[in-house]
């Protein structure tokens, strides 16, 4: 069996707190595949990285110990905003100074549209659920659809901002957040089935 991978992140363990401690972090690391992906790393992200990294590091001796291939899968998962990413492309560095490599696939990148297609869908998911949640609400009128038009034409009716304004688009947000929990991030987004392909050959 070979046990490299096995051996090295053993060895790894050991001091791991301190060997982290002394790294100094590029301007630039290496991210995910996803084009045009912009990750912001911060303070806060390289923290948790080094909390996460040494549990880390345990389960993946313990997920090697019996693996031939010395091959192993890491989902880093959470909300829109949490700093996946970025908590990805500090782990895949750490790792790789400690001797063990291994490439980001990043779940954006597997949309069942191109990007600009996504975004449009996105769009249109929230504001056809925002809409239905005004009618629903028995608040919609001929003057709160003008209204809302214009804010769509200009591209503010997501805006939060404008809801001390305009009472009634706090329901018509709220109504098009419940729509795109359906969407974001679900089958519905995602072609998981061909992550999960690329995950199986890998």
């Amino acid at each position: 069996m070979n046990n490299t991978l096995l051996n090295t992140l053993k060895a790894a363990r050991e001091g791991l707190a301190e060997r982290l401690d002394s790294m100094t972090l590029p301007v630039e690391i290496p991210h995910g595949d996803m084009p045009g992906d912009k990750v912001l790393i911060t303070e806060s992200h390289v923290a948790k990285a080094k909390t996460i990294l040494p549990v880390l590091v345990d389960k993946m001796i313990a997920a090697l110990e019996n693996k031939p291939l010395q091959r192993c899968v890491i989902s880093v998962c959470g909300g829109s905003g949490v700093g996946k990413s970025e908590t990805a492309s500090l782990l895949g560095w750490y790792l790789g100074q400690l001797g063990a490599k291994s490439y980001i696939l990043s779940g954006d990148n597997y949309p069942h549209r191109i990007p600009e297609y996504n975004d449009a869908e996105r769009l249109r998911v929230f504001r056809d659920f925002g809409l239905k949640g005004l009618v629903a609400s028995g608040l919609h009128t001929a003057e709160i659809s003008e209204t809302l038009h214009e804010l769509m034409e200009a591209d503010k009716d997501a805006d939060p901002a404008l809801c001390s304004e305009y009472g009634w688009l706090s329901v018509y947000q709220a109504a098009g957040r419940r729509g795109l929990k359906g969407y974001l991030g679900t089958p519905n987004e995602i072609d998981f089935d061909r992550v999960n392909g690329i995950i199986a050959q890998f």
